[in-house]
């Protein structure tokens, strides 16, 4: 049912928060300001994440890393923190578009960088149609 929920009102929460965005936000100094947090954060929140987990769980393999490193909170989290420092804070619009450009690159980077599997067999004899 929360299934239901979050695949009708997901996208009118992504429309509603790109819908803040101006082009007038999209500046130089945005970007650097966006690398500069991807220099910073994504070290730093790869090494919270698996110092956390390789204390707290005792058998814990590569896949279960990789899973854990991809379910990072990115794009959702990034839009409401934008959108918070904007109507509450009045944040320039430089920090804005860093800030959207690093969850941006947060979001795409375990994509790129993580191995695809394949698809495996499954046996569907079981299931009656």
């Amino acid at each position: 049912m929360i299934e239901v929920f979050f695949g009708i009102f997901i996208p009118f929460y992504f429309f509603k928060a790109g819908m803040l965005l101006t082009l007038s936000m999209v500046n130089l100094n945005g970007f650097f300001i966006g690398l500069i947090f991807c220099v910073i954060f994504i070290p730093l929140r790869l090494y919270a994440v698996n110092w956390g987990v390789k204390y707290l769980i005792d058998d814990f393999d590569d896949p279960k890393k990789t899973v854990s490193i991809s379910l990072m909170p990115n794009l959702i989290f990034g839009l409401v923190i934008v959108s918070i420092l904007d109507s509450q804070f009045n944040t320039s619009a430089e920090i804005l578009f860093g800030l959207i450009f690093y969850t941006i690159i947060s979001s795409i980077l375990p994509t790129l960088l993580f191995d695809k599997k394949k698809p495996g067999l499954y046996d569907l004899s079981n299931i009656k149609s």
